[in-house]
């Protein structure tokens, strides 16, 4: 992209298209959406607007066009802020991260923070979050940009430990009470992407903790060097709150946005020709959260002996990259399969629909429909679009399709995911792309294509239905983005990318496959497994959900639960060790019933399938979907805690070039990893 001085670029619609929060009626015509009114103060503001509107674009800050400080590191603030609702009997938060441009001038729209590799951020964080309607905002002691102090790690409320015998292959699992919860006011920040030393990308650090409720992170964007690091690839990423217990809230609430890496030279898109989509979940509609707050209410959970085939001891003989059929931790909803059939992996038992339009595309609800677009955007016949589309909701996932005006799907040419170009050559990150009819967005993931009209008929960015599990929330299928194509458009020259489909020996995966093969006893293997639990304490239920390495001889599952040793920034108890300059495989087992996102950070890797179109991909986030299914005869309903085969998905995670450091992989549900699904891995040299 060709960088402007200027360090705001944005359209006069984003001002005030951002954060509705409702829409009625799906016709040709909308309703005006109203946002749901503030109690008290409101820094976070949002404002109504008549569909069908054109798609917003984003406000952009471009890093190198910031102020330096005394160490040659661009000064970027952004301070976290939160806005108090009425929804339904209670009252709810949205939040947003507020910021100054050049002219002095506040906004409450998160930026798309633009560089390049060799930049250096310095993002200070300053949180005046309030707990609660008509509290004041903390002040924060320090002026924005100059923190004085380091922030300390994040404070983890225990409890009193219980051992439960009975968990998945019979191992024991941990719990330690009752779901850590944070202060509603601490928050953190991650930058989603970045492949640099986990060291500048601490999500263990806590704000409120900190002496004046502010934390300085500095980025150095890499390139090539220590440890032959990988430059950071030219990209879609992403930043958000990752206090834990507390990150479904608030990124589901909109403490999120975006970060673009451009590439340095070679070809590239103007703003003109890029559009930038940014799905959230609608504030009023935090559906897991709300479905797993209801289960525990009416569930029953079951004694240890009702389970069947679940022992007090660990099951003998047990491959744990080909473990047998297990009864899943959690039970499933009413009704049961009917007679001679078995569970659907794929499709929730129960679909309802939410009520209200429960996605947002650059903070607009966009309608259930899938014969009408709310939003609408231009192209030109023949001139290529860069489209990057991020799935930023806390826990929905989203097939995306670029259809026709048939309604059929069409090929897209995806250039990259999640951050990651398909070519290697980041000075021609277009150059090659892998066709694909439907791109499963997990939360977190994201996907680059582009579109290049061949007629004035309109096309349309598409979500259908993903598949969740038939424990998981009915996502409904609805257009996003209509594409208006017209003969005579931008004036200036078109973008100058040429691009190829890829083959499979072109691609950084590729080779990474082609290494692992060349040298199979240089491999450390894994078995990684999702688990849940409904269990009852103290006459009260409580789920529990767990990410564990069940290739572990006798492993116990546990939530996460970082110890910090005396000044110590960084957890002093790691799940996983690993060594920099190695390659590891580790086998992604689902034992649940409803799909999971593995996410890990600082680094990408491949999935092994050569069937797969993502085995051509490098990725940092990616569904794994349940197994298959059967009754458990030893239940008085066999499908409450049926047996489960589990799902897999086999990734390879190139450590070759890895930074030293501690740092996370987690479920990327948010409201699966606040309540433990997260682990913690340490890179050694």
């Amino acid at each position: 992209m060709h960088r402007r001085t200027s360090t705001v670029l944005f359209a006069v619609a984003a001002a005030i298209a951002l954060a509705a929060l409702s829409l009625a009626g799906t016709g040709a015509s909308f309703a005006q959406s109203a946002p749901a009114a503030a109690i008290g103060p409101d820094p976070c503001p949002s404002a109504p607007v008549t569909l069908p509107t054109e798609l917003p674009q984003l406000p952009q800050v471009v890093v190198d066009s910031l102020p330096r400080d005394s160490e040659g590191f661009h000064k970027l603030t952004l301070t976290a802020r939160n806005t108090w609702y009425h929804s339904g009997r209670s009252n709810a938060s949205r939040y947003c991260y507020t910021w100054h441009d050049a002219r002095g001038a506040e906004h409450s729209v998160p930026p798309v923070i633009r560089v390049r590799a060799g930049d250096k951020l310095a993002l200070d964080l300053v949180n005046r979050l309030t707990d609660g309607p008509g509290v004041h905002a903390m002040a924060s002691t320090m002026s924005p940009g100059e923190p004085e102090t380091k922030c300390p790690p994040m404070d983890m409320p225990g409890g009193t430990p219980a051992r439960i015998p009975n968990g998945y292959l019979g191992h024991p699992y941990v719990t330690f009470g009752p779901t850590p919860t944070p202060s509603s006011q601490d928050t953190n920040i991650h930058m989603h992407g970045f492949l640099g030393p986990p060291q500048q990308d601490n999500v263990f650090l806590s704000t409120l903790r900190s002496p004046g409720h502010a934390c300085l992170y500095r980025y150095v964007i890499p390139t090539a060097g220590p440890f032959n690091a990988r430059p950071q690839p030219p990209g879609m990423d992403w930043y958000h709150s990752h206090e834990h217990g507390i990150s479904n809230q608030q990124v589901g609430g909109g403490l999120d946005g975006t970060w673009i890496v451009d590439p340095s030279k070679g070809p590239t898109f103007t703003p003109a020709d890029e559009r930038i989509v940014v799905l959230r979940t609608a504030l009023a509609a935090n559906t897991e959260e709300q479905r797993i707050e209801r289960a525990m209410q009416v569930m029953k959970a079951p004694s240890a002996s009702a389970l069947g085939a679940q022992a007090a001891h660990p099951a003998a003989n047990v491959n744990p990259f080909d473990p047998p059929a297990w009864p899943i931790g959690m039970p499933l909803p009413s009704p049961s399969p009917a007679p001679g059939t078995t569970l659907d992996s794929c499709r929730p038992i129960v679909r309802s629909t939410p009520s209200a339009p429960d996605i947002t595309v650059n903070g607009i609800a966009v309608p259930m429909s899938v014969t009408t677009s709310a939003l609408y955007t231009s192209a030109t016949v023949g001139r290529p679009q860069l489209w990057r589309i991020l799935n930023g909701t806390a826990n929905s996932y989203a097939d995306i399709e670029l259809r026709d005006s048939a309604g059929q799907a069409q090929l897209m040419q995806v250039v990259a995911r999640d951050g990651t170009p398909v070519s290697p050559n980041n000075a021609d990150p277009y150059a090659l792309a892998v066709p694909m009819r439907s791109v499963e967005l997990p939360p977190g993931g994201r996907v680059e294509f582009i579109v290049r009209p061949t007629s004035t008929k309109p096309l349309t960015v598409f979500m259908n239905t993903p598949c969740t599990g038939p424990d998981g929330t009915y996502e409904p299928p609805r257009n996003l983005v209509q594409i208006r194509p017209t003969l005579r458009g931008i004036r200036m020259a078109a973008p100058n990318v040429k691009t190829a489909v890829a083959k499979t020996s072109q691609t950084r995966a590729g080779d990474l496959v082609a290494w692992m093969h060349a040298h199979p006893e240089d491999v450390v293997r894994r078995a990684i497994t999702f688990t849940q639990y409904l269990y009852r304490k103290n006459d009260k239920n409580a789920f529990l959900f767990f990410i564990t390495e069940t290739s572990k001889p006798g492993f116990t599952e546990h939530p996460f639960d970082p110890t910090f040793a005396g000044n110590e920034r960084v957890p002093n108890n790691p799940d996983i060790t690993v060594r920099s300059g190695t390659v590891e495989e580790w086998t992604l087992f689902n034992a649940t019933a409803e799909t999971h996102a593995f996410h890990i950070h600082q680094m990408v890797f491949t999935v092994l399938d050569p069937h797969n179109p993502l085995s051509q991909l490098e990725l940092d986030t990616v569904a794994v979907h349940p197994g298959t299914f059967a009754p458990n005869r030893g239940m008085p309903d066999p499908w409450t805690y049926p047996y489960e085969k589990p799902g897999r998905v086999t990734i390879l995670l190139d450590l070759r070039h890895m930074h030293p450091g501690t740092f996370v992989f987690h479920c990327h549900m948010l409201a699966h990893e606040d309540r433990g699904m997260m682990g913690i891995i340490r890179v050694i040299r």
